[in-house]
């Protein structure tokens, strides 16, 4: 999995590209099922090349936004959470510059953990990453997000500090479920 996500990371940095992956992973420890990458030559389209490595999984589909995001967009995937609009989140000044935490605030706000109720979801789950200094020459996020959906929010960040995203849902073997979000850069 982490091989695959570096390969995608890998053309999401070279074509100066961002990418979301969205993925449903499910068993004891939620790993996914493992990605076919097929090994291509990279062509100069991003989106060609991904559709080109993601041939042979047939979960996965690639898609290019409107506004230039390409998704790779597993099948079994719900995105009534990505779609959810999020009137406004205060960001401190650590969660400005660190977009991991960032998510953190944002998947804390009414309108997710009412969604999460709702809909079973337990709780989110950090996949990590590095702290970025709080230092205004780095990339960092206003005071606030507001009036923007989930997917708006991610797409923002990526704008800002990385070139891939990964949301992944998860349900263990008892069936509780859980979403995790984080941010790839290729190794």
């Amino acid at each position: 999995m982490r091989k695959a996500l570096n390969e995608i990371a890998q053309v999401a940095e070279h074509s100066n590209q961002r990418v979301i992956v969205e993925l449903r992973t499910s068993g004891q420890y939620m790993l996914p099922d493992p990605i076919t990458i097929r090994t291509t030559a990279t062509t100069h389209d991003p989106v060609g090349t991904l559709n080109a490595m993601l041939a042979g999984d047939a979960r996965f589909h690639v898609l290019t936004d409107p506004d230039g995001v390409i998704r790779i967009s597993d099948s079994r995937v719900d995105e009534g959470l990505l779609n959810l609009r999020i009137r406004h989140v205060a960001l401190t000044k650590l969660e400005r510059y660190n977009p991991d935490i960032a998510m953190q605030a944002v998947l804390d706000s009414p309108e997710v953990k009412a969604y999460f109720e709702k809909r079973r979801i337990a709780e989110s789950i950090d996949i990590g990453g590095l702290m970025s200094p709080t230092d205004p020459k780095y990339p960092h996020l206003e005071r606030a997000l507001d009036k923007m959906t989930l997917l708006e929010i991610l797409k923002h960040m990526l704008a800002l500090f990385s070139h891939t995203a990964i949301y992944n849902e998860c349900v263990d073997d008892s069936g509780k479920r859980f979403v995790a979000f984080g941010f790839w850069d290729a190794d």
